[in-house]
């Protein structure tokens, strides 16, 4: 993996010489910075104004992917015509489109969402974010020396639900996520976006820094586009990373230059 700024004229030529660009990207990580707890992590103004300016050109498009439930995320970027994919994108809402994974058991979610709330009820710092079509389970402010417990009681939960084929199981950094047994991740909405918006032979950018963003470089770099990884991890298949989401606001605002 090498740092985009080592190549980053040669990417930028790349988007100026492309039909069109869809640059998709994550949150928590991405766009702001990781926080101890969730409803902290808001959007400077200045990325919010970049936002809006790239999804005025003709020749870019936007798409904000994130684990946050539809209606956090759209509230929390506040960008009208742009797309917006949440809860790892089993929902997804943008121009001329609105979508809800039909494989999707509310009730059966529900009902999971009360046996994880009695379990976990006396360890102090956990937070469980429902999310509607999913559930968070997030430990960053959990002690150390709780940790092994957590993730015993966790996994005695959420394992046999697991082998019913009630749930998947997914790990970001510092949550568990229990999501529907779907075949479905950011990649596959990341396609069904640009089959959707057809965008189909567009330049596709995907920015990200989790484990969940992994199907998303793929994604792009398998249609001839660019993974980008937010952070360090030298186990991503991100052909490229940036440092920081300073780094990324400076990257999305070189395009948007060069498109000007």
């Amino acid at each position: 993996m090498r740092h985009l700024l080592s190549d980053e004229s040669q990417i930028l030529r790349r988007v100026r010489e492309a039909d069109g660009t869809f640059i998709f990207t994550d949150y928590d990580g991405t766009l702001t910075p990781i926080v101890g707890r969730p409803e902290q992590a808001h959007l400077p103004e200045s990325t919010k104004d970049l936002l809006l300016n790239l999804s005025r050109r003709k020749d870019i498009s936007v798409a904000i992917l994130s684990g946050r439930s539809m209606a956090d995320i759209q509230s929390r970027v506040g960008v009208e015509g742009i797309f917006y994919a949440g809860n790892h994108g089993l929902e997804i809402v943008g121009p001329g489109l609105k979508f809800i994974h039909p494989g999707i058991n509310i009730e059966d979610i529900k009902r999971i969402k009360e046996g994880l709330s009695f379990i976990v009820r006396g360890i102090s710092g956990v937070i469980l974010e429902d999310k509607g079509l999913s559930l968070s389970l997030h430990f960053r402010q959990v002690e150390e020396s709780d940790l092994p417990h957590l993730n015993r009681i966790f996994f005695d939960f959420a394992t046999p639900l697991k082998e019913e084929g009630r749930i998947n199981i997914g790990r970001g950094k510092e949550v568990y996520d229990l999501k529907p047994p779907v075949d479905w991740d950011k990649g596959k909405a990341m396609e069904f976006i640009l089959r959707r918006a057809g965008r189909k032979l567009c330049l596709p950018l995907y920015l990200g820094d989790d484990l969940t963003d992994e199907d998303g470089f793929n994604m792009a770099q398998g249609k001839g586009g660019v993974g980008i990884l937010v952070g360090d991890n030298a186990l991503s298949s991100a052909e490229y990373c940036l440092s920081d989401v300073g780094e990324v606001e400076a990257f999305l605002a070189k395009i948007w230059q060069l498109k000007g």
